[in-house]
């Protein structure tokens, strides 16, 4: 098990956090990977890539995202959202059946697509994704409408995976963006688990 592992956010920083990072034992990155090459460094190690709505759609109709270095080097990719079947989506798009692209996962689609690059893919398990939800009921977010967002569903699994004294450090988390995520109750989360000692968040 890692004695360090970073967890590294999309928020743009001009602070160079690359040593600080680059320095941990296991790396975590997610969709874009903003700054990576640069102020947050090389390494990685794990990659969530969000499967559901418009984002994965952008990907998969793009050639040259799955080029991308941070894709090469990544030991384990993550697709946080476990689909109920294994029917792609990517033909229901096409074929202009008229389904909302937010209502569709594309986990199938994108297993596809990566499995050239030889990489582990994995979901993330129901019984995760469901503690999570309820871990953000618990922080007062409004249970009918909370859609985690992706940083934060790797950081509530990397704590129900790792030892109690491993250290997590977050980076790059604003709490702020798509209107869509529960962003107080994902920022209440996080303080009240560096209350309790399992991770440091460093502010942007």
């Amino acid at each position: 098990m890692p004695n360090r592992i970073a967890i590294v956010g999309n928020a743009p920083t001009e602070e160079d956090r690359s040593s600080l990072i680059d320095g941990a034992d296991y790396v975590v990155r997610f969709n874009n990977a903003f700054g990576y090459g640069d102020v947050t460094g090389t390494r990685i190690d794990e990659l969530y890539l969000i499967n559901c709505g418009g984002q994965p759609l952008e990907w998969l109709r793009s050639e040259a995202f799955w080029s991308r270095d941070y894709l090469a080097r990544t030991s384990y990719i993550t697709l946080p959202l476990a689909a109920p079947n294994r029917q792609p989506s990517l033909a229901i798009m096409d074929n202009g059946i008229g389904q909302s692209v937010n209502c569709l996962n594309f986990e199938w689609d994108m297993r596809a697509a990566l499995r050239p690059l030889g990489k582990i893919v994995r979901t993330l398990a129901s019984e995760t994704f469901s503690a999570a939800t309820n871990a953000l009921c618990a922080q007062g977010a409004n249970g009918a409408q909370i859609n985690p967002s992706t940083g934060y569903l790797a950081a509530f699994a990397c704590l129900e995976r790792c030892a109690r004294d491993t250290s997590v450090d977050l980076y790059g988390f604003t709490f702020a963006g798509w209107g869509g995520h529960s962003w107080d109750a994902e920022k209440a989360w996080v303080l009240d688990q560096q209350t309790k000692g399992r991770l440091n968040w460093h502010p942007t």
